[in-house]
């Protein structure tokens, strides 16, 4: 009978060796699993922060070469505006000898009369 118990006893302790073994086991994967699954949180918001910064450099680009378009119409609007002016002086000349030779043409026309 002692014997019995005895091999009952140590069955039972083998029984609950394999059970805390099979809970560890479980407890370990887990803990896994769940590491795995907080790199996998971390990678994914290190790739959120990565698109959010390729984001706001493609805007910064964009914005920059927006300007760079601006500048370059003022300066394009400019440089016609100065030959408008330019082309409206020499016209101006032109008028203003043309009102002096026909002066000159006609106080002469007066004087040989």
């Amino acid at each position: 009978m002692v014997v019995h118990d005895k091999e009952k006893h140590e069955a039972l302790l083998e029984e609950e060796k394999r059970y805390l073994q099979a809970k560890q086991m479980r407890e370990e994967a887990e803990e896994a699993e769940r590491k795995a699954l907080e790199r996998l949180r971390k990678i994914k918001n290190q790739d959120d922060l990565i698109e959010q910064m390729k984001f706001k450099d493609r805007e910064k680009r964009r914005e920059e070469q927006e300007k760079m378009y601006e500048r370059r119409a003022a300066l394009l609007a400019e440089m016609e505006y100065r030959k408008k002016i330019e082309a409206e002086k020499v016209r101006a000349q032109r008028e203003i000898e043309t009102l002096k030779n026909t002066k000159g043409m006609t106080a002469f026309a007066q004087f040989n009369q």
